[in-house]
């Protein structure tokens, strides 16, 4: 067991020291995928039967080496096989790698193989120095086309989700009498269900939002979604049916929250509320929608809408406390410090597997708390990791997701829509923020551009 511990620690400290530089990294990728083989090898003959750790040695071999694959195909003048010749050659392309798109990728490689063209047209070069150049230019041809290849197909892919994207016609949803999307149509009955998606702080806010860039809905509809709020710890916040923190933070994952503006403030003010219930107080939080530990007569979990009381529209009575990791990925972007601290939290008690996050735990809130008590639903779902996901490529790469949504021209023309301040003369729902009350709906607001903002 030493042997191995050493082994993990060696590769850790040949991958810590080439830093994040691609030049440094990308001509070491051969030597590290030896090195991650190895490792995988030393795992398999210590006989360790964690599956875990066999896993992922084989997939950190394994993502090595479609690395190098990609490394060879678009920056072929960095891997060290190619790395020598291409620079006594005095090709070498002068771009920086980091900013590297596919486009970019080709336009550099197209680049390489024409200068690699005419150092054969030269005629002080050496007849051995000619056959490894046409060598060089064959292979560096082919990466050429494979990246074009890769380029065509994937155009072809956005083409599509584009088309299909176009083709989603919400007018047909649109109730005109509501102003408002209704929840659906009933194709048996040939009629349009009168309920609406009628809340601000709901997940359905997107579609409304797309509906409008689309020119499917009028722009006025956004005006008739429900702005009803409530005030939590001194903040004022917009009402959503459940009161879970997906409603009011999914849509960030496309659609930016602007600083100061009224989704925003709801948002973050949500946040807190969860964060600072008094019965989860130094416990995990985050409350939405998920699958909890009550099984079917089929043995599958079941799947329920949750959230803080204190929010919710509807009559809501607690009878359990069901946290959802995915619920604390999504107030990354507002609340950061306080959603990382928060993952931890549910790390130490031994939410974590293999895949990620485990789908919920019930807490108790009275008697014994802590993770021996706690009721975790060991499973995954696709559609809430896929959040998880989305939510850390929005941190860590300075909101990318945000960048591209709102670089659609329709999208950019709608965009005005999310600058709304948080109205001053709305009036707040008197003792709504209590949980375990039997309350009447808010009284709906309508917004003229007189109202006044705080």
């Amino acid at each position: 067991m030493t042997h191995l511990l050493e082994a993990i620690i060696e590769f850790e400290d040949r991958t810590l020291a080439l830093q994040d530089d691609p030049e440094r990294w990308i001509p070491e990728l051969y030597g590290l995928e030896e090195g991650a083989r190895k490792l995988e090898k030393t795992i398999k003959t210590v006989g360790h039967r964690s599956p875990d750790l066999h896993y992922w040695s084989r997939d950190l071999h394994d993502q090595l080496r479609r690395l190098r694959q990609l490394a060879r195909t678009f920056a072929p003048w960095l891997l060290a096989k190619d790395k020598a010749l291409i620079e006594s050659l005095g090709v070498r392309p002068q771009v920086d790698i980091r900013q590297l798109t596919l486009d970019g990728g080709i336009k550099t490689l197209d680049a390489l193989v024409a200068a690699l063209r005419e150092t054969l047209n030269r005629p002080d070069i050496a007849a051995n120095d000619a056959n490894n150049v046409k060598a060089l230019l064959r292979k560096i041809s082919a990466r050429l086309e494979r990246a074009r290849s890769l380029y065509a197909t994937m155009a072809e892919l956005a083409d599509t989700c584009e088309q299909l994207a176009h083709d989603m016609d919400f007018g047909f949803l649109y109730n005109r009498q509501r102003k408002l999307l209704s929840i659906g149509y009933t194709g048996s009955a040939n009629r349009l269900e009168s309920a609406c998606y009628d809340l601000l702080a709901s997940e359905a806010r997107i579609a409304t939002f797309v509906a409008i860039a689309k020119g499917d809905i009028p722009q006025a509809s956004w005006f008739y979604l429900g702005r009803g709020q409530t005030e939590c710890e001194n903040e004022r916040v917009l009402i959503s049916w459940a009161g879970s923190l997906f409603e009011y933070l999914m849509p960030n994952l496309w659609m930016r929250a602007h600083p100061n503006t009224l989704l925003h403030a709801s948002g973050r003010a949500a946040i807190r509320f969860h964060a600072n219930m008094e019965v989860v107080k130094d416990q995990p939080w985050g409350i939405s929608e998920a699958a909890f530990g009550d099984r079917d007569p089929n043995r599958l979990f079941q799947y329920e809408g949750f959230g803080a009381p204190g929010l919710a529209l509807r009559r809501y009575t607690v009878q359990r406390w069901l946290i959802s990791p995915y619920s604390t990925f999504l107030a990354l972007g507002i609340e950061t410090q306080a959603a990382l601290k928060n993952i931890y939290r549910m790390k130490d008690r031994n939410w974590l597997g293999r895949y990620g996050f485990y789908e919920s735990a019930e807490i108790k809130v009275k008697g014994r708390s802590g993770s021996a008590a706690d009721r975790i639903t060991r499973c995954w779902m696709a559609h809430h990791q896929g959040m998880i996901l989305l939510a850390i490529s929005n941190l860590v790469t300075g909101s990318s997701m945000h960048q591209r949504f709102h670089a659609v021209p329709m999208i950019t023309a709608t965009e005005r829509l999310l600058h709304e301040k948080m109205p001053a003369e709305v009036p707040v729902e008197e003792n709504f923020a209590m949980p375990n009350l039997d309350l009447a709906p808010p009284a709906q607001v309508e917004l003229t551009p007189d109202t006044l903002v705080s």
